[in-house]
């Protein structure tokens, strides 16, 4: 809900944006005195961006080899990424947070829990054999690396046990008598905190009962890992009892929940490239120039994606969507790029000519745009809540890469493919 909301507000947040450019800003450019000359912005960066115009003309070749070796590096950085949402680590060591959990860690039963719930019919959860098979399943679970703590109603028969036997250690054990287990239990009922206790724990009818298993803080994908063992040894344990176990609890639906919200967020990306794809493609009415401005907006997000991967920076709720964003932020430049590059060739330039005057107008708006949301988005690096600040490191980079791929890599394709992008078909195609 969340994120929907977030891409709801990002897209009415555009068109709001859109609409005061061609609205609200005209209307307030009319009440200010015409300038003669010209911006300072535009003095300072025109001479910058024609060096880029001639460098990645007459360096085509080698911007476009370095490009793709870039490319192969960081898509191997992509076979690192990993699905891995862990809260806890999204603070600093020593944030209170952080020391707070790892307090609950090392010193009580931690954070994190799940629960396997136990079927059966009425009276069966109290059974000498169902009590002795809960703690074997205990005894299994606390085997596996992550568990703290495991509770049963097992443990309240036992302790009962041990002290109705004068509080001797080796008397904490399930009795082999029914009538045995059901006094223990009556006795521990007729307080009311032991009343409150099996009630967390055990049904009235004694036709279920949970037990309890306490995690340490880890990642999600441990978390489910965790779990999955647990539906094994429980599987195992209680097999032929005619009693049915399932691993239930919020650790599983928090693992669950982070692991379908990185795979939907995944897939909308997918639908996303493509929505985009076909939006180029009407804009510009040609495969060529649609398929140029995807590779152009796809090199920025496979770049980040790559180092996100060799930095270690782990595929969560909040870095799943710089893809998606980074997808919708970059795509104007490139459109805006290529449609001034045309429209050059169709008024008659050579393709040098064109990629001159879209770089040194179109790039410089581009260069503007990003100098001031990259800073914009880096600022938020200095959050000490790590989704925050790698979303905005993130992005920042996002933005400069897709500059770099617009100024540099796509005059290089045109330069390197004049069959397909030269301008004189443009000015046939604009002629026809």
């Amino acid at each position: 809900m969340a994120v929907r909301s977030f891409g709801i507000g990002s897209a009415v947040g555009v068109m709001v944006d859109f609409v005061l450019s061609l609205v609200l800003v005209p209307t307030l450019l009319l009440l200010l005195k015409p300038e003669s000359g010209t911006a300072p912005q535009e003095r300072y960066l025109l001479g910058p961006m024609q060096a880029v115009a001639r460098f990645s003309i007459r360096h085509a070749r080698p911007v476009v080899i370095v490009t793709v070796v870039s490319m192969a590096v960081t898509a191997a950085g992509v076979t690192w990424l990993r699905v891995d949402t862990n809260h806890v680590n999204f603070f600093a060591p020593d944030h209170p947070l952080a020391q707070s959990a790892r307090v609950m860690d090392e010193e009580l039963a931690g954070i994190y829990s799940f629960n396997v719930l136990l079927e059966g019919g009425p009276e069966s959860m109290k059974s000498p054999e169902t009590l002795r098979r809960m703690e074997e399943l205990r005894v299994r679970l606390e085997r596996l690396p992550f568990v703290r703590k495991v509770v049963s109603v097992a443990d309240y028969v036992k302790r009962v046990n041990r002290e109705l036997n004068g509080g001797d250690p080796g008397a904490a054990v399930v009795p082999a008598s029914a009538d045995a287990v059901a006094q223990e239990l009556f006795l521990f009922e007729l307080s009311d905190e032991g009343r409150a206790e099996l009630e967390r724990v055990v049904s009235s009818d004694y036709s279920r009962a949970q037990i309890a298993v306490r995690l340490a803080s880890m990642s999600s994908d441990l978390v489910f890992e965790q779990i999955e063992r647990a539906e094994v040894e429980a599987a195992e344990v209680f097999a032929g009892t005619g009693i049915t176990p399932t691993v239930t609890g919020s650790g599983r639906i928090f693992s669950t929940l982070d692991h379908y919200l990185v795979v939907s967020q995944l897939s909308s990306f997918a639908t996303a490239f493509l929505t985009v794809f076909a939006v180029i493609f009407l804009v510009f009415r040609s495969a060529r120039y649609g398929l140029l401005g995807i590779v152009a907006n796809a090199l920025p997000v496979c770049a980040v994606l790559g180092l996100m991967g060799w930095l270690g920076i782990s595929l969560n709720v909040a870095t799943v969507m710089v893809a998606s964003v980074a997808l919708g932020v970059v795509d104007d430049d490139t459109i805006h790029f290529i449609g001034r590059f045309r429209r050059e060739a169709a008024a008659g330039a050579d393709s040098e000519r064109a990629i001159h005057m879209a770089t040194m107008h179109a790039g410089r708006a581009s260069l503007t745009t990003v100098i001031i949301n990259s800073l914009g988005f880096g600022i938020m690096i200095m959050s000490a809540y790590k989704p925050t600040a790698w979303f905005g490191g993130l992005l920042a980079v996002t933005m400069v890469a897709a500059f770099l791929a617009e100024v540099l890599v796509v005059p290089a394709v045109i330069t390197l493919l004049p069959r397909l992008f030269d301008a004189r078909r443009s000015q046939l195609v604009s002629a026809a």
